[in-house]
């Protein structure tokens, strides 16, 4: 449906003077803009209706922030992409809005900071499909990640001074989900997934 719809969109937008490749461009940009909408909007909407959107929000901006630069593991269709991603910021969002102890806050932040820091180290940038192997492009990389991690860094402290413990475990979390999608286990756990909803559809079509 996403892929028809921007393949729609690209078709009314490009030039008759524009060649098929750069329709091609255009309705990928699309499909990437209309899912990541839609990706929000659903996060929203469930974050609001479990009374959770500021912590759910500090998440998502976390780990988008991460991610971006960083990298990580994808699943094999945005559908899945979709659901999971919903799944996992709101009920991050929601573990981080329940009155914790203390400890068990300061506990994932360092947890966020520390598997932050070595996943940068050692695997930024990870990509699903083609490996980055310029090793200019790839220490630059580091770099821009390492600096997001240290205004990460730099807000989680202000947020615990302020005595906002919540906000910063809930930008505690999204580093580090973003952080373990781009480690071997998060490639691992989420290879798993793909495997075993592979074989329920396959399951469910050979039954039909």
């Amino acid at each position: 449906m996403i892929k028809s719809l921007s393949q729609h969109a690209a078709d009314i937008l490009t030039d008759v003077s524009e060649t098929e490749w750069e329709n091609e461009i255009l309705a990928y940009g699309l499909e990437i803009i209309i899912g990541c909408l839609l990706n929000l909007v659903f996060i929203i909407i469930a974050a609001v209706w479990l009374d959770t959107l500021w912590s759910t929000m500090l998440c998502l901006i976390s780990y988008i922030s991460f991610r971006h630069l960083g990298g990580g593991v994808h699943l094999e269709t945005w559908t899945r992409c979709l659901c999971t991603g919903v799944i996992l910021m709101v009920g991050l969002g929601w573990i981080a809005d329940q009155a914790l102890p203390s400890l068990i806050i300061k506990g994932v932040f360092l947890l966020a900071f520390s598997l932050g820091g070595w996943a940068t180290c050692k695997w930024v940038p990870a990509t699903c499909k083609k490996e980055i192997k310029d090793e200019k492009v790839r220490k630059q990389q580091k770099i821009r990640t390492l600096q997001v991690l240290g205004l990460w860094l730099v807000a989680c402290v202000a947020l615990f001074y302020l005595g906002y413990n919540k906000f910063a475990l809930a930008l505690s979390f999204g580093v580090l989900a973003s952080s373990f999608l781009i480690t071997p286990g998060g490639y691992w756990v989420m290879q798993t997934l793909d495997n075993i909803l592979n074989l329920i559809f396959k399951r469910r079509v050979s039954h039909v």
